[in-house]
């Protein structure tokens, strides 16, 4: 009993402790900690984002506060419900909600779930970073009990509506009920209501504009939490869930929203999913005025609402221009998918080459039969031509060759996901589609020698502690997802696209130009047309369309005004200037191939002695023909003579000039070569030793030795200074 009432003891005395020692810590950190009323009525952004200029970018677009007289009881129960439920029952601290926090992550093995308070939420945007940290925590407590005392529930809720991120620059409620339903908060429904509660916990994610099915299930689950509450009736809830979300016209802003998009960026490397987070961040992006300059407003049609435009720095990946009236929308990339989702990954797997032949003719795959977009077909066409004028029937024979393991096995090194396994993924129909960034991100390898990097617009985030904890500079090693010469075949293939397929609008620039269109839409109409356009430098992204989905004319495609644009952009970037044309790697070799095969019997031969309308394609080494032409001019020396004197053997040789040889010793090393007309020499030679050599001519085939009969020269024993001669005609 003793023993049990010293446990019981000890355990006692360690509790007191532990709690005294935790409540001193606490004073020692909140010592200085008072809030500065005066910031309570000023609007600030959520974090400061810096351009490559140096200068910072804002998004703020909100002008005044909206008082708590014009904010209907609704649009409160909206956010209390969903946000903190028992606001007006607590001190600014919630003990349960914490309780609920600790058992959940405990379950989750992390960090997955907060307990903010709408008081502490309020503090945290208005005082305090949003670095996860012990002492940044106490702090916030000891804030927002002061905040509880010294104002009113009503005030506290009215200073939080004012403060917060709403996403599209509207910080508080009155810009935000501005701009998604053009009114003023008094005349706010009920459904407006829990659709702004639903936008603030991820405003770029519940965006609904951008993302109005993700908005519209938030929204959903804000009412049914206000039916909880009881702060409506089951009539009032069932109402208001049938009613879609119906927005004002949004005002095209396409300068600044970039903000929004590092904003979403951010929260991605930081993970989380609450833009308040990122409060006391310094973030720095690649944007630059520089090339924000060279991007157009382009003059659409009425019946195009929307568009985008990315410009992408190859090297680093960096994007360093953007405009858009969307966001990072997703949609299905259609032909734009093409190089990357199945040409490129055919040559990786050695299964086609770019002069191999495809049968475009009206086919069904099992049920699914697909038509080019003129509806007519080429019959035999090889694939340079199949990618270049963006034929569908050859690209969907390729993929089901390939399969669609080894296609999404691809993709996933893209970073591109998508679901469906019907070969209607060779056309770039991928389910949940992707963003512009990410598509531009796709072509990377074509640029970077095959490694895969993320078009990005953040290339630094220190946090408020001044700790840098992201540069891009810093990142893993790219993933190498083609061979270099995978992808100089793909940017042959895509610079003809530019010169005579579906981007010829591009022919007229000064310089060498790669690109691949896209058009996605049916007879009704199209919903997508895209330009991927690059150089050596550069990655050029255009995409027209509504983000609505609506259709636009069916004139409105990828190889009208995004090409036009992207040509634009490209002319202003290299005003003074030429890029650079990209060097054949070590791994491709051009061959020239025989026409007359080519054509009539579809066979890739040789074309041993070529004309000049034989075609000529990129191989990978080791994978070119190996078969000459029947035309076959073997190489023939038509004179020899070998001779020696004075320690030296001279081999004297006529030949035409387009006549190689090579002079072999016994063991078929090479010992000396030439062509034409020449004398060769053979030095070092030991006295009293035979030596034969052979000589072997051959002509070069774009690089490849084509040899005609080897000739054996007469043996020469070296006998002191005696000079030999011997003819061999």
């Amino acid at each position: 009993m003793k023993l049990f009432l010293k446990i019981i003891t000890f355990i006692i005395i360690s509790i007191a402790v532990s709690f005294l020692g935790c409540f001193m810590y606490y004073q020692v950190v909140t010592a200085d900690v008072y809030p500065d009323e005066s910031k309570l009525e000023t609007i600030n952004p959520v974090c400061l984002i810096y351009d490559a200029d140096g200068h910072i970018v804002t998004n703020s677009k909100s002008t005044s506060f909206e008082h708590e007289e014009n904010i209907p009881d609704k649009l409160k129960y909206a956010f209390i419900a969903i946000e903190d439920k028992r606001f007006y029952s607590h001190n600014g601290i919630d003990p349960k909600a914490i309780l609920r926090a600790v058992k959940n992550n405990v379950k989750n093995g992390g960090i997955k779930e907060g307990a903010s308070t709408i008081t502490q939420q309020l503090v945290k945007n208005v005082y305090l970073s949003g670095e996860k940290t012990l002492n940044r925590k106490l702090k916030e407590i000891k804030l927002a009990s002061i905040i509880e005392k010294k104002y009113t529930k009503d005030e506290i809720l009215e200073l939080y509506l004012n403060k917060i991120y709403f996403g599209e620059g509207a910080y508080g409620i009155k810009k935000a009920a501005e701009i998604y339903f053009g009114k003023e908060c008094k005349n706010l429904t009920l459904e407006e209501c829990a659709t702004l509660a639903a936008i603030v916990k991820a405003p770029t994610f519940y965006d609904p504009f951008i993302h109005p099915d993700t908005c519209l299930d938030r929204r959903n689950l804000v009412l049914k939490e206000m039916l909880k509450q009881k702060e409506i009736s089951e009539t009032e809830y069932s109402a208001a869930k049938r009613k879609p979300i119906t927005l004002t016209e949004k005002i095209r802003d396409d300068t600044k929203n970039f903000t929004d998009e590092i904003i979403a960026e951010a929260l991605k490397i930081i993970k989380s999913d609450s833009a308040s987070d990122l409060s006391g961040y310094k973030i720095y992006c690649g944007i630059s005025s520089d090339y924000q300059s060279v991007i157009p407003a382009p003059t659409l049609p009425d019946e195009v609402k929307d568009y985008s435009v990315l410009i992408t720095e190859n090297i680093s990946g960096q994007i360093v221009g953007y405009r858009s009236t969307t966001g990072m929308i997703k949609r299905v990339p259609a032909s734009a998918a093409k190089p990357w989702l199945v040409y490129a990954p055919a040559i990786e797997e050695n299964l086609i080459s770019e002069a191999t032949k495809i049968l475009d003719e009206k086919t069904d795959f099992g049920g699914y039969s697909p038509s080019n977009a003129n509806k007519t077909y080429a019959g035999y066409v090889n694939v340079k031509d199949a990618l270049s004028k963006s034929l569908n029937i050859p690209t969907v024979k390729i993929a089901n060759a390939l399969g669609m393991d080894k296609i999404k096995n691809y993709a996933e090194k893209l970073e591109i996901e998508f679901t469906n396994n019907d070969l209607s993924v060779a056309l770039g129909n991928l389910t949940g589609g992707v963003t512009l960034s990410e598509l531009s991100s796709a072509y990377s390898p074509f640029t970077c020698d095959g490694q895969y990097k993320r078009s990005q617009f953040i290339s630094k985030i220190i946090s408020p502690s001044g700790k840098t904890i992201y540069d891009r500079d810093n990142e893993k090693v790219p993933t190498q997802v083609f061979s270099p010469g995978t992808c100089y075949i793909i940017n042959d293939i895509l610079r003809e696209t530019a010169r005579n397929g579906t981007a010829k609008k591009l022919a007229s620039l000064p310089f060498a130009v790669y690109a691949k269109t896209g058009t996605n839409g049916t007879s009704s109409g199209n919903s997508d047309a895209y330009c991927i356009a690059y150089t050596q430098d550069y990655t050029v992204s255009v995409w027209l369309g509504n983000s609505d989905g609506s259709y636009m004319p069916n004139n409105v495609n990828g190889g009208g005004e995004p090409t036009n644009i992207a040509g634009e952009i490209l002319k202003r970037l290299y005003n003074d200037k030429k890029p650079n044309s990209f060097i054949p790697p070590d791994d491709v070799a051009m061959v020239t191939i025989d026409k007359n095969a080519y054509d009539e019997r579809h066979e890739q031969i040789i074309a041993t002695n070529p004309k000049v309308n034989d075609p000529k394609f990129w191989y990978i080494k080791g994978s070119e023909p190996t078969i000459y032409s029947e035309d076959k001019i073997t190489p023939t020396i038509k004179s020899s003579k070998i001779t020696y004197n004075n320690g030296i053997i001279y081999v004297n040789i006529v030949a035409d000039d387009n006549v190689f040889y090579e002079l072999r010793d016994n063991n078929e090393s090479v010992v000396a070569t030439g062509n034409g007309v020449s004398e060769l020499q053979v030095n070092g030679l030991k006295n009293g030793k035979t030596y034969t050599y052979t000589l072997t001519p051959y002509i070069l085939n774009d690089k490849i030795k084509v040899f005609g009969q080897k000739i054996k020269l007469p043996s020469i024993k070296i006998d002191g200074n005696k000079k030999s001669e011997w003819w061999n005609d």
